[in-house]
């Protein structure tokens, strides 16, 4: 029994990483462009009192597709100098690619975050908030 085990967890995997590297292939020979998935994720912080607001994109393909991703606070930029951290773009199993920005905010602030997030699969920008004066 525990090699039939075995076996159906290799195959699996074998199964999985075969479906990933067929998607990869079928997405290259097709030239599509995937479109991504948007999530916004309020998050604890280690330190007390503070949230960490992650707007992550992904799914998205080619690597070199263009993607606009930026936070606000009551409509103003937020940049590294104002403590955004971007993941650069990174590689999903699946081999699309997705890009995260976190900012750690104090938690009683009462102001409102927006993620504006723009792909050329999108007909127009979208725009993600998180309210923290509720």
């Amino acid at each position: 029994m525990s090699n039939f085990i075995s076996c159906s967890r290799s195959f699996r995997t074998v199964l999985l990483s075969c479906n990933a590297h067929l998607n990869h292939v079928f997405l290259c020979l097709c030239n599509v462009v995937a479109a991504p998935k948007v999530y916004t994720v309020p998050s604890g912080s280690l330190k007390p009192g503070l949230i960490n607001l992650t707007c992550l994109i992904t799914g998205y393909y080619p690597k070199s597709s263009p993607i606009e991703m930026n936070l606000f606070t009551d409509n103003i930029l937020l940049t590294e100098m104002e403590g955004v951290h971007s993941s650069g773009v990174r590689p999903n199993e699946d081999h699309t690619y997705q890009l995260r920005k976190t900012v750690r905010i104090n938690a009683s602030e009462s102001v409102v975050y927006r993620c504006d997030v723009n792909h050329e699969s999108f007909p127009k920008p979208r725009h993600y908030t998180w309210d923290m004066g509720i």
